[in-house]
């Protein structure tokens, strides 16, 4: 029969599915990585067209990516506002991780829609539908402890805020159904 993982490895995983649901419901954008692809240029105008904000999220999830799979906390902060809830959250999440010498690979979304609320000032308001796509728990050697599920599509109200360095996200909640 198949050997049962030990009860460190079930925890750990249980703590990998808790990531996905309280980091701002599991969302997370993008389906890119690197460095440079974490780097948000200055921000004269807002972006109005969807495709545009669709840009921003996924150089925002980029960022998110890289950060829980170099194990990076202050890449958290191109991510999220300061002082933003998802930021605390994040940074928790990400903490209990590394405390478990572990990070997470391929943690990102595919956007399928988004939908331009408001935009006002620095802060804009956006529906997000997305999908979460299966990604990897990883020790400190790099080999794969556990594979985390996907989800099906979901929608999410995405507030964003404009700081000196770019748009950061102010907060994400699950949307509610269509009436």
């Amino acid at each position: 029969g198949r050997r049962r993982p030990p009860r460190a490895v079930l925890v750990a995983a249980g703590a990998v599915a808790l990531l996905v649901v309280a980091a701002a419901g599991g969302w997370q954008l993008g389906r890119t990585g690197g460095a440079e692809a974490a780097a948000l240029p200055p921000v004269a105008a807002s972006p109005s067209p969807a495709a545009g904000w669709e840009a921003v999220l996924e150089r925002l999830d980029a960022a998110r990516e890289s950060a829980f799979g170099a194990g990076d906390l202050t890449l958290l902060q191109e991510v999220w506002a300061p002082g933003s809830a998802g930021l605390a959250a994040d940074t928790a999440l990400l903490q209990d991780l590394l405390d478990r010498g572990q990070t997470a690979h391929g943690l990102r979304h595919e956007v399928r829609s988004v939908e331009v609320l408001e935009v006002a000032g620095d802060g804009a308001r956006l529906r997000v539908a997305d999908v979460l796509a299966t990604y990897e728990i990883r020790d400190a050697a790099g080999d794969v402890v556990s594979d985390a599920a996907g989800r099906g599509q979901r929608s999410f109200l995405v507030e964003l805020s404009r700081t000196p360095a770019g748009w950061r996200l102010a907060d994400v909640t699950p949307a509610p159904a269509p009436s």
